[in-house]
């Protein structure tokens, strides 16, 4: 285990780069600060990290500090961001004239690695060096790459497609692609994103990923269904007034919230839920358990933790896979689960697959609805 070792008192600068670049997040960093008699009112992530910085604070202190910015997330998440399959020379061309060039001078960001045997084979990589957590110092610096594909959609044009484990990961990547694309956003760059969909088709998209024929798809032997929605998350809709909004969600007890995880049994078909939607929420993340319809070679069934996001704060959308494991049959033929990684390569093809699925369904509820307004990934 890691010891968490501060020998060198931090610097001003130190204290406002981890609030501003969140290493910590402003909800944690305020609560801190009232644990200190320190009350913060205010909106801007900027004037946090100011104001935090100003003060002077104990060896216990900025110990906490580190361990709110060592705390590790090691699931792996992928994402991508689509452009027009006629910009694919546009995009060859910008990559290898900006290959190895610096983009930011303040995280030495660079692509290298470029290998462009055919469209279908295109691979760069993102460098940068990363400020976090150090050992000695607060703040240390560490290269990192994220290893970026140029790959198909289903609706026949291409996306830069990456995988990350850390939101500030996935940041840079997005940020080195648009910084290639520039500010008149020559890829024709856009997301899957819910922003671009009516609330009723927000819902519709994972509906439509619920009842889908998962288990036409076969993964190394294994096809695999859906077992149960084992959480959603709701976000009320922006669109529907202030004064019917809230007439709607008082009924509900919902009155003032703008998000929330829901958790239970024969989720979907809840009337709870039922009643949520029909007042002006709609799905934001899905939490989804599938479980492999054919045993292993010990008959045992394979089941994994799929999540499906669509953030706001910096609009993107990401699938993981939480958790894995196997159903365990005991001697009174009862499963247990037992908590197991999968294969690397079976966990890549089951992201991509499902990357895929809500393109496909995203793009389905475009067409049919005659949508133009797609979101641009460089605004």
């Amino acid at each position: 285990m890691t010891k968490n070792i501060l020998t060198r008192y931090p610097e001003k600068r130190s204290i406002q780069k981890i609030v501003s670049d969140n290493y910590i997040n402003s909800t944690s960093c305020k609560d801190f600060l009232k644990s200190n008699g320190i009350l913060v009112f205010g909106n801007g992530k900027e004037d946090l990290a100011l104001l935090t910085s100003e003060f002077f604070f104990s060896r216990k202190d900025y110990l906490y500090f580190k361990e709110l910015m060592l705390k590790k997330d090691t699931k792996t998440k992928s994402s991508s961001i689509n452009f027009s399959k006629d910009k694919i020379e546009k995009v060859k061309e910008t990559l290898f004239q900006k290959k190895d060039e610096i983009l930011d001078i303040n995280s030495n960001m660079k692509i290298t690695n470029l290998n462009m045997e055919n469209n279908e084979q295109i691979s760069f990589t993102v460098d940068y060096i990363e400020t976090k957590a150090g050992k000695i110092d607060l703040l240390d610096e560490y290269a990192k790459s994220i290893p970026v594909n140029i790959v198909s959609t289903p609706d026949g044009n291409l996306a830069f497609d990456f995988s990350y484990v850390h939101s500030s990961e996935a940041n840079k990547t997005i940020k080195a692609i648009t910084f290639l694309s520039g500010v008149d956003n020559k890829f024709n760059l856009s997301i899957v994103s819910l922003s671009n969909l009516k609330f009723n088709q927000k819902i519709e998209l994972f509906d439509r990923f619920f009842t889908y024929n998962h288990t036409s798809f076969l993964f190394e032997d294994y096809n695999f269904n859906i077992e149960e929605i084992k959480s959603l998350k709701i976000k009320k809709n922006p669109e529907i007034s202030k004064e019917d909004n809230d007439e709607l969600v008082e009924t509900h007890e919902l009155k003032g919230i703008n998000s929330a995880i829901l958790n239970g049994e024969n989720l979907r078909e809840n009337q709870f839920v039922q009643s949520v939607l029909k007042s002006n929420y709609y799905f934001s993340m899905a939490k989804i358990r599938f479980k492999s319809n054919n045993t292993d070679s010990y008959g045992n069934f394979i089941y994994f933790d799929l999540i499906i996001e669509f953030k706001t704060s910096k609009e993107s959308f990401e699938v993981t896979i939480e958790e894995s494991g196997i159903y365990e049959l005991n001697p009174d033929h009862k499963n247990t689960e037992v908590r197991k990684a999968l294969n690397p390569n079976l966990k890549k093809s089951l992201l991509d697959n499902y990357k895929k699925i809500i393109f496909e369904i995203y793009t389905d509820i475009l067409n049919n609805s005659n949508i133009t307004n797609i979101t641009d990934i460089t605004k």
